[in-house]
């Protein structure tokens, strides 16, 4: 359990890399660039973006790099680029296809907190259920010796106005990556301690709460 040691406001943030499926949206040639595909990447619901610039992007699970421009992009076969302007992602495939003929997921950062909070420049929101991270064993260390699978417990999260509701039949929950942090409220982010970097689970949830299992799904190498 984490304790708070005298610190008088605890923060824990946690951030879980959920999956958007792109490939089944409509996608379009931009004009003069023969190469570069692109969609819409905003869905702004509830007041919220849903999507937004993603971390990363997928094609047939192969990652893209990230380039800065149209034309870079046109130029360079298995890259991506995303302008916050128009809010649009655009791709080139490894082979010069269209993003329809692979599948195509980006991940997107989902942001929560026991509080709302601001940290390296990204608000999260206030969802997380705090009694439930004591429920998480990281205390003897991330992985098991000679194991092939550890469990670390359940993360509640706050299904407020319905915002799951519409998050987990649109978007790519399970098994994605996730990061918890935690630090005194208003503390320099470099004092902020990573005290869990693992993978989503199985998934539960209610019009008042969501209960997601936290594993590690990897597999060890003996």
């Amino acid at each position: 359990m984490i304790e708070e040691r005298g610190i008088s406001k605890l923060v824990v943030l946690i951030d879980i890399s959920r999956g958007i499926r792109l490939d089944q949206r409509t996608w379009a040639q931009e004009p003069g660039y023969p190469n570069a595909y692109f969609c819409s990447h905003s869905n702004i619901v509830g007041g919220i973006e849903r999507e937004g610039e993603p971390a990363s992007v997928h094609e047939d699970g192969a990652e893209l790099t990230k380039k800065n421009s149209i034309g870079e992009v046109n130029s360079t076969a298995g890259s991506w680029f995303y302008d916050s302007f128009s809010r649009r992602l655009w791709i080139h495939c490894s082979d010069n296809a269209a993003p329809s003929a692979h599948i195509i997921i980006s991940s997107v950062w989902a942001r929560f907190a026991n509080w709302p909070y601001v940290f390296d420049d990204k608000f999260y929101l206030p969802l997380l259920e705090e009694n439930s991270i004591g429920q998480i064993d990281f205390s003897t260390g991330f992985y098991n010796e000679g194991g092939t699978r550890q469990a670390f417990g359940n993360i509640g999260l706050i299904n407020a106005d319905g915002f799951f509701n519409y998050e987990f039949p649109n978007y790519l929950w399970h098994a994605r990556q996730l990061v918890g942090r935690v630090g005194k409220y208003g503390d320099n982010e470099e004092n902020f301690l990573v005290f869990m970097n693992q993978w989503t689970g199985d998934i539960e949830w209610s019009d008042e709460i969501v209960s997601l299992r936290v594993e590690d799904l990897r597999r060890a190498v003996i």
